[in-house]
């Protein structure tokens, strides 16, 4: 339990960290398009 799965546990976060930025960028793209339909649909109703 030494060294090794540091290095493990080191190259799995990298990997995770990586695809949780790519992740977070697609989701922060459908959160503003979410937005924009909520905006647009609330108005609809408002009218």
């Amino acid at each position: 339990m030494g060294g090794s799965t540091t290095g493990y546990r080191g190259k799995e976060f990298a990997l995770l960290s990586k695809g949780h930025a790519r992740f977070a960028r697609h989701a922060g793209i459908l959160h503003q398009r979410a937005g924009v339909l909520a905006y647009l649909i609330s108005n609809d109703c408002a009218v």
